[in-house]
């Protein structure tokens, strides 16, 4: 036992005694028995609590407990059982489990009970009528009693009444029913609505493409021809007219093309490329875009790519051309006087979004994106600071009298802004009223291998070597010197002719190698000063580069006539700058390529190239058709793809341009039959399409097509696209050998003395060349046979202005013919009128006095190089022997060009003229000439078939149009 439980009392405790050990024996008993009896009533005590405490649970837990017989019959049940149901103690004795249970189911309480027995429990639920008779459903579990033996006894259970639970189950089984229903039919809604919006938005952009290809379609033809026409003779009124219509096609193209885009990035449908480009080729694009419009405005644009930044990149370059177009021209628009700047270098210090978006592209075996720069600063009229936060909103402007001023949409910012973003770029502005605007993009673009990169390196021998920048512009000659120093030159600067005469005439121990030499400055101008270093023995050979922003054909001939080496186009830029440098020290360099512009260039490229046009619309043909006979190709024509397939198969082209949209069989069509053909599979064929939207360029490029242009055609932008695909070669269209068809005849020589002329001193100016000679001093009195009459008429109507300009003309022109009295007459003249001098008729007499003997000078050359009068009948060649045997082919060969309208007949001219140089043909073969120039391709037959009946060759054999 060992265990303490209390203590017996049985006999005073005052004094110590000894007890026997029989007392101790009755003692110990007497204590076991008692604590046997504590022990029982402790126990008995604490069953009781226990009894107490299940009963309280029993009674008070909210499950429903019961306890039944093994045969069903209830024993005990708690009062949440009792009160829920309805049923009380005296109702519970002697109640079987079978009467509490619906009619339904009570065959199954003997597998209930049988369950129980058999497995120790069961549970399930059940449906039970409540003393009221309503019905509830229960979930129960049962299991068995045992006694302390292990026999089974009797079964105890729960349950729980899950009949609100299964209600709103039931609701929400109900609810979902309704509610996958409605989703249903909320899905067939929307699904009409989807197909319904897709088919919307497929008509849209439908429409939208078909109303480009409707709307460019004719403004190819307004555009076209309207340039063409400017480019003929004309009268004031109309060139004024054809300007008009020729600006606002473009207005309206730039229109339409804002709108296409805003919807294609508004939709989300806008893709961004990602190919290798040159950024130089986009930098060229944009001065030859531009450069004539500002030089109209009288502003001088300026591109400047500093050293450090690479020109193979990775990217959209369309895209970004597109955003640089919109940034050029805003700063055109609005700049009336002084600059505009493109400007490309690296970024140090980009926009934080930028530089993630750099270091987040995919890593590669390429070197490490660049972060590059573009500015777009002018000196406009600027924007005041609270309209700035509008500026990149859709279809808005700084100001609502701008857009009166100088029309718009509001789009170009909009589209730029979102178009960088896609691009994953930023475009920001800074800009203040009269101090102009600064836009800036910055981009991450990646770099492609080193081994892409144009190298511009010049012979070392002319390394360091000096070169003077004249120009009145600060902003240029800063670009100019950099741009020279880059190819590492010495550039010094000058900004006024007198300035540089003073610098070339001071003695230094390194004398000057080049002048680049600006057109037009103040005082005198680039031609004048020019002249008088060619003048200057000491100087002369110095090679001169003349700029200009304007670059006519006039002014290239005064700059041929005063000594200038090369001719050169602003804005400048270092490939053409290259160029002309390497053929002015080059060892290659010949005298043709010294006047040199890069629309010659371009022509000389593709001259006598064979092109396929495939065009169905008349207009859209004749337009293609001047333009490419301008640059000395020669084109034949087909207006389906049928026939365009036909074509290829037969003949040899150097490249086709197809139109994508022609009846019978599409240009798509036509270009994967032509690429199925091993021996056409490579030849170049660039797309021409009035379609501009998303998905046209990838479509014509999945043919088979190798570039795609759109109408209306761009002539720079499609010779550049030609000249990409095409290899240049030396073609003559009509080609003959010098011994065939002989030496040119000499003309008659030139007089020493002429009156009103110094002979010497202006064939010293140009070099001896005779034959410019003449043709430059032919062309003066052509031009200005009644200047006389002009200037008097315009100083009678009140128009001193006119008048004056008619003056100036012509003090330029005496210049460079070494007029001397002529020049010096002008020039009181021009000051007279700009006065306002009371003398001026006494000086208008005096100035013709000047023009009279320079003019019939120049008659006289005129009618000594062409034998004969005017009215001379073509009756004879007994003088002039030609051999007739080389002449027939080419005059049925140019017969056969004028019968097709193509653009190569003036290029067949060229070995008939050889031929019958000096002969009683000149001047019909001048008239034959001017005709050709005019597209008067009717009535050039007719001179033709005159110049041909006498001698024996009309009517013309019949040949093969592809011989010759």
């Amino acid at each position: 036992m060992n265990r303490f439980w209390g203590f017996i009392g049985f006999d005073a405790c005052a004094s110590e005694r000894e007890w026997a050990e029989a007392e101790v024996s009755i003692l110990f008993t007497a204590a076991a028995s008692i604590g046997s009896v504590i022990i029982r009533k402790r126990a008995e005590q604490a069953l009781l609590e226990s009894e107490q405490k299940y009963r309280d649970i029993f009674e008070n837990v909210q499950d429903f407990l019961y306890t039944h017989s093994l045969d069903g019959f209830f024993i005990e049940s708690n009062q949440a059982f009792e009160r829920e149901w309805g049923f009380d103690k005296n109702d519970m004795a002697h109640m079987h489990i079978r009467e509490m249970i619906t009619e339904d189911i009570r065959d199954q309480t003997d597998d209930y009970l049988r369950s129980v027995m058999e497995n120790g429990g069961s549970e399930g639920t059940v449906t039970i009528i409540t003393k009221d008779g309503s019905k509830r459903i229960v979930e129960y579990k049962s299991s068995l009693m045992y006694d302390a033996s292990g026999n089974a006894v009797g079964v105890r259970g729960s349950a729980r009444d899950t009949s609100d639970i299964r209600q709103a189950e039931e609701v929400l089984i109900t609810y979902k029913e309704q509610l996958e229903d409605l989703v249903e039919l909320r899905t067939t809604e929307l699904q009409a609505a989807k197909e319904k919006a897709e088919a919307a938005t497929r008509s849209k952009s439908e429409f939208l493409a078909n109303m480009s290809h409707e709307i460019r379609t004719p403004m190819n033809a307004i555009m076209g021809l309207s340039g063409l026409a400017l480019k003929t003779e004309l009268t004031p009124t109309q060139r004024a007219y054809l300007n008009t219509i020729w600006s606002s096609a473009h207005i309206l193209l730039d229109i339409i093309d804002g709108i296409l885009d805003f919807s294609k990035i508004e939709a989300g449908k806008l893709d961004i490329e990602s190919v290798d480009f040159h950024l130089q080729d986009v930098l060229d694009d944009l001065s030859d875009m531009f450069a004539n419009r500002a030089a109209e405005k009288g502003i001088e644009m300026v591109i400047s790519m500093d050293e450090k930044v690479p020109s193979a990149l990775k990217g959209d370059p369309l895209r970004l051309k597109q955003i640089l177009m919109n940034l050029i021209n805003n700063a055109v628009k609005f700049t009336d006087d002084g600059n505009v700047v493109l400007k490309v270098k690296l970024d140090t210090s980009p926009p934080p979004e930028i530089s993630d978006a750099c270091e987040a592209l995919p890593k590669s075996d390429r070197p490490h994106p660049a972060l590059i720069r573009f500015s777009v600063e002018d000196t406009g009229i600027g924007i005041r600071p609270e309209q700035i936060p509008r500026l990149f909103e859709s279809f808005t402007q700084a100001d609502g009298s701008t857009t009166r001023k100088y029309g718009g949409t509001g789009l170009g910012l909009a589209i730029s802004k979102q178009l960088a973003e896609l691009m994953n770029g930023k475009l920001q502005v800074e800009s203040a009223p009269r101090q102009g605007s600064s836009f800036y993009l910055t981009l991450c673009l990646e770099r492609q291998s080193a081994d892409r990169e144009r190298k511009f390196v010049l012979p070392a021998d002319i390394h360091d070597m000096k070169v003077l920048v004249v120009d009145d512009n600060e902003v240029i000659r800063k670009t100019m010197a950099k741009l020279l120093n880059a190819l590492r030159l010495r550039a010094e600067t000058a900004s006024t002719g007198e300035e540089a005469l003073m610098m070339l005439r001071k003695e230094a121990s390194v004398p000057f190698g080049l002048i680049l030499m600006d057109w037009s400055m103040p005082g005198p101008d680039g031609i004048e000063i020019s002249r008088q270093i060619k003048d200057d023995p000491r100087l002369a050979p110095v090679p001169i580069i003349m700029t200009t922003a304007f670059g006519q054909k006039e002014e290239m001939l005064k700059a041929e006539a005063v000594g200038v080496e090369a001719f050169l186009n602003k804005p400048i830029r270092k490939p053409m700058l290259f160029k002309i440098i390497m053929r002015l020290f080059g060892e290659s360099a010949s005298e043709d390529d010294r006047i040199l512009t890069m629309r010659a260039l371009d022509k000389n490229s593709l001259r006598g190239v064979r092109i396929l046009l495939a065009e169905d619309n008349p207009t859209n043909r004749m337009v293609a058709l001047e333009l490419l006979g301008n640059a000395g190709m020669i084109i034949e024509t087909v207006s389906d793809g049928e026939e365009a397939v036909d074509a290829v198969t037969k003949g040899h082209y150097d490249a086709v341009l197809m139109d994508v949209q022609m009846p019978i069989m599409d240009g798509i069509e036509a270009t994967k039959i032509i690429r199925k053909n091993p021996n056409s599979k490579d030849i170049p064929i660039i797309a021409m399409t009035a379609y501009a939207m998303k998905g046209d360029r990838e479509n014509c490029l999945r043919s088979g097509m190798n570039d795609y242009v759109s109408k209306p055609i761009d002539a720079n932008q499609l010779l550049t696209v030609l000249s990409r695909w095409i290899q240049p070669v030396s073609r003559d269209i009509c080609w003959e050998s010098e011994e065939r068809s002989g030496p040119a005849r000499p003309l008659p020589p030139i007089p020493d003395m002429l009156p009103g002329i110094r002979v010497e001193s202006f064939l010293k100016r140009i070099k001896g060349n005779k034959r410019l000679f003449r043709n430059i001093l032919v062309g003066f009195y052509r031009d200005n046979a009644d200047v006389a009459d002009q200037i008097r008429k315009r100083l009678e109507a009140g128009d001193p202005e006119g008048a004056g300009q008619l003056v100036h003309g012509i003090k330029g022109a005496a210049s460079n013919i070494s007029a001397n009295d002529l020049y010096m007459a002008a020039m009181e003249l021009e000051n007279g009128i700009r006065s306002g001098t009371e003398n001026i008729p006494e000086l208008t007499d005096a100035f013709e006095k000047a023009l009279h003997p320079v003019l019939v000078s120049a008659k006289h050359l005129e009618e000594d190089g062409e034998g004969r009068g005017p009215d001379a009948p073509v009756t004879s060649v007994a003088d002039s022997s030609p051999d007739i045997a080389s002449l027939t082919p080419l005059f049925v060969r140019l017969d056969q060009l004028l019968q097709r309208n193509d653009m190569a007949a003036g290029e067949c001219l060229s070995p008939i003229q050889r031929h019958l140089s000096g002969s009683v043909f000149h001047r019909a073969i001048r008239q034959l000439e001017d005709q050709i120039d005019r597209l008067e391709y009717y009535s050039a037959r007719d001179t033709l078939a005159r110049i041909a009946e006498p001698l024996g060759i009309f009517p013309f054999p019949e040949g093969d149009e592809s011989d010759g």
